[in-house]
């Protein structure tokens, strides 16, 4: 039988370990960016209860945990006192 060049690389044990390695990390990677950074919308979906824990953990990792709520307080203060000198 002809055959026409073709040629398997075969690669050695090192390598092969290697490439599992960082197959396992890049296919984690990815997963991990699906499940708890990509938005999927408002709508809820399956990963919406991850996602919420995820990101209540980094924020309180990062300590600005309740920032978003003082934000909203400080802004609604702030309506409340312009309405109160408009009347």
């Amino acid at each position: 039988s002809v055959h026409i060049g073709l040629r398997w690389m075969v690669l050695s044990s090192k390598a092969q370990r290697a490439w599992k390695v960082a197959s396992i990390a890049i296919t984690g990677a990815i997963t991990f960016h699906c499940v708890f950074q990509v938005d999927y919308g408002p709508q809820e979906h399956v990963f919406s209860g991850p996602q919420r824990f995820y990101r209540r953990k980094v924020d309180e990792m990062l300590g600005i945990t309740g920032a978003l709520e003082k934000d909203v307080s400080e802004k609604q203060q702030q309506q409340d006192a312009i309405a109160d000198q408009q009347r």
